[in-house]
């Protein structure tokens, strides 16, 4: 092996270990700014929506005058917005699922590499040192360290919404329900309530 051939080597050794390490520093950067983006996004689809789609279900039960039809079109309007804010979160959690899996796929070829009798000494090295910085380094985008952006997120997102949106609607039935109770008692003459027997 002569000199001009290492001295290459050494070179494109030099420039892919800059590209990794750019590639790292992007994807420490693209977290950081992507994190409160995410946060806002799903607290608000999360919170504040369905507190307005409770607003439409107690206007579907209130009299259709003009307030109530103008209330029950915000509503839908605000479905509208929860929809749209699900499919944004589940285009960048696919999205995230993509750059998991190329950085593993980068892992298990470096991994592949270094068994193989036809690379190089420096193309061992450098393969051992991308995957010695991949196992200390490479974590999951995770949000304000409360959930990982990855592909169980819309589930988890549409699974808490819709717990969140049952209960909201309980609580909206117990209150009309119990509005019609009270309405049907104070109807009752008192003698009548005083003659049952609990």
């Amino acid at each position: 092996m002569d000199v001009r051939s290492v001295v290459q080597a050494v070179s494109v050794e030099r420039r892919q270990n800059k590209h990794y390490r750019g590639l790292r520093r992007t994807d420490k950067r693209d977290g950081a700014i992507l994190r409160p983006q995410l946060f806002w996004l799903i607290t608000s689809t999360a919170y504040k929506r369905p507190l307005l789609t409770k607003g439409l279900f107690s206007s579907l039960s209130d009299n259709h005058n003009a307030c109530s039809m103008r209330y029950t079109f915000l509503s839908f309007i605000s479905l509208t917005w929860v929809i749209k804010n699900l499919l944004i979160i589940t285009f960048l959690c696919v999205e995230c699922e993509k750059y998991y899996s190329a950085i593993k796929q980068v892992e298990s070829t470096c991994s592949q590499m270094i068994t193989s009798e036809r690379s190089s000494a420096n193309q061992r090295r450098f393969c051992k040192n991308i995957v010695r910085v991949q196992g200390a380094t490479f974590n999951k985008l995770r949000v304000c360290g409360l959930f990982a952006v990855d592909a169980s997120l819309p589930l988890r997102v549409c699974a808490f919404i819709t717990t969140y949106t049952i209960v909201l609607l309980q609580f909206v039935f117990l209150i009309t329900r119990g509005t019609e109770l009270y309405n049907l008692h104070s109807s009752v003459p008192l003698a009548l309530l005083n003659d049952r027997p609990f």
